[in-house]
């Protein structure tokens, strides 16, 4: 049985949606299925990556698996080695086998594969590939508008009414306005300044590096629309963050502060919540975050802990990661959605 890795072209892209819907079951109007959401994922040109971010394995000349791509920096001992999210991994059942054999030889373009989450059954195979697990990162959300969470929901039980009672709760206890002396500034996408504000800081653990390029890349998405913020406190740059809109829902996809204090964190949070509630039509507010500060900053800000996300990586050396500092723009949970309103909280 010959086998074929190779990476693909728009060419392919009826065959590798006939086989993302066969393993995952996924509508035809899916949004990631759209030939504009494809080619933005998988062929438009990335600073991070020369050519093609999606490859398949063919057996006997059709498609048994697929896999793409998702270029990241991570700075991690001293170093900065080339890793890649894996995205879109699917194959077929009836080919046992090419899962696997398309994940390894994805494995040997990068220094290592990254995973954050993932479905039930790729969090089981994993391990099995080598994948080690780094300490977990956490979800977080925050109801923007818990009466329009409640028109969502419906009535059909008790549980919306008592959502709506513990919404309500959470918001007037924490609050979400701009703190004092803080503002946020929509830039235009030819504004976001490189290197980008507040990125200097040292963290003490792994960290995924971002650039200006990276910032822009994802403002393109076709799937989700979104913002990149400056953030300024006492008029002085200090810090971004980008917001990513979804059905209902509003994203904090990164955001860095400088000097990066927790009260720092608290005030970005803060400042990031009282903007996405002014552009009206988010219910929900959610975000990511690692080991560290941010994570109690969240908490402070009003968001509630909805859980773990699972990190593995895959690394050449063998070697396992330690603490990463996670978040959402680490992985395709920026902008991945149904086309349908659905929360985390």
């Amino acid at each position: 049985m010959s086998s074929t890795f190779r990476p693909t072209t728009p060419g392919d892209a009826s065959a590798i949606v006939n086989l993302m819907r066969t393993v995952f079951g996924m509508a035809a109007d899916h949004p990631g299925l759209q030939r504009e959401q494809m080619e933005w994922k998988y062929w438009r040109p990335h600073e991070g990556w020369e050519g093609s971010r999606s490859y398949v394995l063919e057996r006997d000349g059709e498609i048994a698996a697929h896999g793409a791509v998702m270029p990241l920096s991570l700075v991690w001992g001293g170093r900065r080695l080339r890793v890649v999210h894996l995205i879109d991994w699917a194959a077929r059942r009836d080919r046992p086998g090419a899962g696997a054999t398309l994940l390894q030889r994805i494995a040997r373009l990068a220094d290592g594969v990254f995973t954050a989450g993932g479905s039930e059954e790729a969090l089981r195979v994993t391990p099995a590939f080598g994948f080690k697990p780094s300490p977990p990162a956490r979800r977080f959300a925050l109801s923007l508008r818990p009466m329009a969470r409640l028109r969502h929901d419906g009535l059909r039980s008790w549980k919306p009414a008592a959502r709506l009672a513990r919404d309500v709760w959470r918001r007037l206890r924490a609050g979400v306005a701009a703190p004092g002396g803080w503002n946020a500034v929509e830039l235009r996408e030819d504004q976001i300044p490189d290197p980008l504000p507040g990125i200097q800081q040292k963290v003490p653990y792994a960290y995924f590096e971002r650039t200006t390029a990276d910032v822009r890349h994802l403002l393109r998405c076709p799937a989700a629309s979104g913002a990149c913020y400056r953030v300024e406190h006492g008029g002085d740059a200090c810090g971004y963050f980008v917001l990513i809109r979804t059905p209902a829902q509003c994203r904090i996809a990164e955001a860095w502060v400088n000097p990066g204090t927790e009260k720092d964190w608290l005030a970005l949070y803060r400042l990031a919540a009282a903007t996405a509630l002014g552009e009206g039509g988010a219910v929900e507010l959610i975000a990511a975050a690692g080991p560290g500060i941010e994570a109690e900053a969240l908490l402070r800000a009003g968001f509630h802990d909805r859980g773990e996300i699972a990190l593995r990586f895959l690394m050449a050396e063998g070697s396992a990661v330690g603490a990463v500092r996670h978040q959402l723009s680490d992985g395709d949970g920026t902008y991945l959605h149904d086309g349908r309103a659905s929360f985390w909280s």
